[in-house]
């Protein structure tokens, strides 16, 4: 697989601490308060460490969300538009892949980036972390999370783990510059650490997994806690050990969207994780009229009802003149359309292509609102490390409960 190139390794030089200092302290105030962090600890924290560092340059965006133009601290031309994006409370892409969708189409897929400062803080503050605690971070990256957990930490009670040499090689370098010296591992972050049998206080992943690795489980000291995004519906669970080969806890309120775990450099995502749109077949189309607003599939809690019912459907709306209107769900081989201009009062079209996936979201939007349209922290997740997983609702031992997805 051919990236783009990898970013140099060493920070860009010219940049004055009067320059980037400020700023970074304006950054830690917004992402602080964006976050509504508990933890008053890591707003000095983020103010210390030169996020530029660790991205010496990144990828503008077209309208489309597609990586477009690079943009270098080194280029003069560049310079001060690089350096505010750097100490913006966005996400800023680092790294992309060229691939090819199953029907032929040319796609860029990011396989790193700089998270958004504020997202980033909201992961670390549910860390809850005490001074001498050791943390396992699952996915490098740029090396800007380690930096910050070596900061609050001390580096040598901080490990971190990336499938990508290029990532991992690069993060080394640019942790260095800052003077930091964290233990960074290349290999598939869902495995077991190489060598030595190890058991960490924290586990924080910054990419998402459709269920909890088995080995995170077998790495997390009694009384640790893993924080990690799920694939579904943007659920970020937060769990605690319960004994060695079990934890189990919540879904924060906050939704987050992370790129998915790889366990290879071979290919940019999982296979079926970002199918093709199927077409339509008008001659075989069920035409009906739903009672569900299909508005309702833009409530992010709703949304993560959904995924618990079909975790494979995708959600996306069809545009007239650069404006919604109708909203599809779809998989690799069904697809349905519903228009947000209604027929009757209360009953919007629906067309439905070989399938029926339109069924599943009424069904779910029915059980949604039959116990009371439940926000997303009253979902939890047990696991354990036989790889047995549920997501319920309440208790453990709810009348509604769902396996977790099985692997891709």
């Amino acid at each position: 697989m051919t990236h783009a190139p990898v970013s140099p390794a060493a920070p860009v030089s010219g940049v004055a601490d009067q320059d980037w200092m400020p700023r970074a302290v304006r950054l830690a105030e917004e992402a602080t308060a964006a976050a509504a962090m508990n933890d008053p600890a890591w707003r000095p924290v983020i103010a210390a460490v030169p996020r530029h560092v660790f991205v010496p340059t990144f990828w503008a965006l077209d309208a489309y969300n597609r990586p477009d133009i690079q943009v270098r601290g080194d280029d003069p031309a560049q310079h001060v538009t690089w350096l505010d994006a750097a100490y913006a409370n966005r996400s800023l892409v680092t790294r992309w892949a060229p691939d090819t969708r199953s029907d032929g189409t040319a796609i860029r897929v990011v396989t790193s980036s700089a998270s958004q400062p504020s997202v980033m803080a909201i992961m670390l503050d549910r860390l809850q972390l005490t001074e001498g605690m050791r943390v396992l971070e699952i996915g490098t990256g740029t090396g800007y999370h380690a930096a910050l957990l070596s900061r609050r930490l001390g580096a040598e009670n901080v490990t971190s783990i990336d499938i990508d040499p290029a990532l991992v090689e690069a993060a080394r370098h640019r942790l260095a510059a800052a003077d930091y010296q964290p233990r960074l591992h290349i290999g598939d972050g869902s495995a077991p650490l190489p060598g030595p049998a190890q058991r960490f206080d924290r586990i924080i992943a910054t990419c998402a997994v459709r269920r909890v690795p088995p080995a995170w489980i077998t790495q997390l000291a009694p009384g640790g806690r893993l924080v990690t995004p799920l694939e579904i519906g943007g659920a970020f669970a937060v769990l605690d050990a319960v004994t060695l080969t079990q934890i189990s806890g919540r879904i924060d309120p906050a939704p987050l969207y992370f790129m998915t775990l790889r366990n290879t450099c071979e290919h940019t995502m999982p296979p079926g994780y970002a199918p093709p749109i199927p077409p339509t077949d008008p001659a075989a189309a069920h035409h009906g009229l739903t009672q569900v607003d299909p508005r309702a599939l833009d409530e992010f809690d709703f949304q993560l009802w959904l995924a618990l019912h079909h975790p494979s459907l995708r959600l996306t709306h069809h545009y007239r003149d650069g404006a919604p209107v109708a909203a599809i769900v779809y998989t690799a081989h069904e697809r349905a359309i519903t228009d947000y201009q209604p027929a009757q009062p209360q009953l919007w079209p629906v067309r439905q292509h070989h399938g029926r996936p339109w069924d599943t979201v009424e069904s779910a939007w029915h059980s949604f609102t039959r116990t009371g349209r439940p926000p997303r922290h009253r979902i939890g997740l047990t696991a354990h490390a036989n790889d047995h997983q549920h997501l319920w609702l309440d208790t453990p031992d709810s009348a509604y409960t769902w396996p977790a997805p099985p692997p891709r």
